[in-house]
């Protein structure tokens, strides 16, 4: 579309790959784009006029020859390029988070960027950090997020998952395994040569980690007493094919970390048939009892409700409370001797525990000769539960 350079024009006359040091409102703007190499130049030098287009914002330059604007592309000199799978190319950006106290031991942390906004927040969701106005984080970083690299003051690498990527409503969730002594937490972005990164791996951030993406199920679950079990799309399907309860049993757990304070969470979908009969639980179990929460169906409606039980002392949200059919996020957490159950982050059931687990366990059942409901897991991990760290304003970098 025409373009009228007159009050937007910054520098005339700038020869081939390079650009005049013309300040014209005395903010510093020009010197930044002096920094900078055209990537794409005709093979033969000529005199452009460089303008910035109040249309879109770019920087463009003035063809006499066919007396047409065009777009400049331009990169950084510099960047960086020591990261896993660069594919070539270089990492200019990144979002820098100070680490204001110094962890003393390893801790998840779970960073969400909606926007220009930026928070940190620890596993039990404390909000630790937040900034604002770094929208520039979505203008270079990939559409598929594959150029994304976390890592610490001394451009370690950090184990990351991301849980949640949406380019086009600009929002990501991303988990951080922050190790001890870090000073800084980093998130690089904007190579658009790079691919996926060996680090972006859950089964290193979480202390239990199964997203069921590989399609083939792990050797740690136990599904020999089950009927039918399906890993695909990222879920693992379980269907009961008798008459007595039916259980799916992770391997044991070291019994040494998950008697201490955890979080465990799973998404679960269920999927409904006409008079059904089913218990579908996340359960820990361990030699001094257990702890369950999930859907079930009282026996006298076919229609599901949340079900939450501690030891024995349990929890009903009440017949005809839940669709036939749905999903839910389930939550348990333990901090020394309490024991709290959520459903879609909201508190059903509380409790003292003081034994210990061992076991992880995904529950699908069904009584007599009932139908049953069709159960589909998604997303199940434990974390630590350890907030060891404090963080400053984050803000964004660059590497040049």
């Amino acid at each position: 579309m025409p373009f009228d350079p007159i009050s937007y024009q910054l520098a005339k006359k700038a020869a081939a790959r390079s650009v005049i040091s013309y300040d014209r409102d005395g903010d510093g703007f020009i010197e930044y784009i002096a920094t900078r190499k055209y990537e794409t130049m005709p093979a033969v030098g000529a005199q452009y006029e460089l303008a910035i287009d109040n249309a879109d914002g770019y920087l463009k330059a003035f063809n006499p020859a066919d007396n047409t604007w065009r777009r400049v592309s331009y990169a950084p000199l510099n960047g960086y390029s020591g990261f896993d799978n660069a594919g070539g190319g270089a990492w200019h950006n990144y979002i820098n988070i100070p680490v204001t106290t110094i962890p003393s031991e390893y801790a998840q942390y779970r960073v969400v960027i909606n926007g220009g906004t930026v928070e940190v927040y620890s596993v039990d969701g404390i909000l630790k950090a937040s900034g604002s106005g770094l929208d520039s984080f979505w203008t270079y970083v990939r559409s598929n997020g594959l150029d994304i690299r976390v890592f610490d003051q001394a451009k370690s690498q950090l184990y990351f998952w991301t849980e949640e990527w949406d380019y086009i409503n600009q929002k990501a969730t991303i988990w951080v395994n922050l190790t001890a002594g870090g000073t800084e937490l980093n998130i690089a972005y904007g190579n658009p040569s790079a691919l996926k990164s060996s680090y972006e791996n859950g089964e290193q951030v979480f202390e239990f980690f199964d997203d069921f993406e590989d399609g083939v199920i792990d050797e740690k679950w136990d599904v020999s007493n089950l009927g039918s079990v399906v890993e695909e799309n990222g879920y693992l399907e379980i269907d009961p094919n008798t008459n007595t309860w039916n259980n799916m049993d992770s391997a044991a757990i070291a019994s040494s970390y998950i008697s201490a304070n955890f979080i465990a969470e799973a998404y679960l979908e269920y999927i409904g048939r006409p008079n059904d009969l089913a218990q579908i639980y996340l359960m820990l179990e361990g030699p001094d009892g257990y702890v369950y929460a999930g859907i079930g169906d009282p026996w006298e409606a076919y229609n599901p409700e949340f079900r939450a039980d501690i030891n024995g002392d349990s929890y009903k949200s009440g017949q005809n409370t839940r669709p036939e059919s749905g999903t839910c996020k389930i939550t348990i957490k333990r901090v020394d001797g309490l024991v709290e159950i959520y459903e879609n982050d909201n508190l059903r059931k509380s409790g003292t525990f003081t034994g210990d687990f061992t076991t992880l366990k995904l529950v699908n059942t069904r009584y007599q000769t009932y139908n049953w409901k069709t159960a589909r897991w998604h997303y199940i991990k434990i974390l630590k539960l350890a907030d060891p760290a404090d963080f400053g304003t984050p803000v964004i970098l660059s590497f040049d």
